[in-house]
């Protein structure tokens, strides 16, 4: 599966712009392993609302996926992280 960022350093700002700073928090912690919303909401202290709407921005950026263990990062979410970290 091609990640929907895939284009280039224009659509990783919009991506960031788009999560805002708690989706960018979410991303993060996603990145530890597999997790649920409520244990997210714990780690992070974001109010649940506001994790349950971005969950679905993540998913259909093809950041995260979920499976019976929970949501984790896909291969572009590392990706996006490390262009994140890198400064981009």
């Amino acid at each position: 599966m091609v990640s929907r960022l895939s284009a280039g350093p224009d659509q990783f700002q919009t991506a960031k712009l788009l999560l805002g700073d708690l989706g960018m928090q979410l991303v993060e912690s996603i990145r530890f392993g597999p997790v649920d919303m409520q244990t997210l909401h714990v780690m992070c202290g974001i109010p649940m609302s506001c994790i349950e709407g971005r969950i679905p921005v993540l998913r259909d950026l093809q950041l995260i996926r979920e499976d019976d263990r929970g949501f984790m990062l896909t291969q572009a979410g590392f990706d996006f992280l490390e262009a994140n970290h890198a400064g981009f």
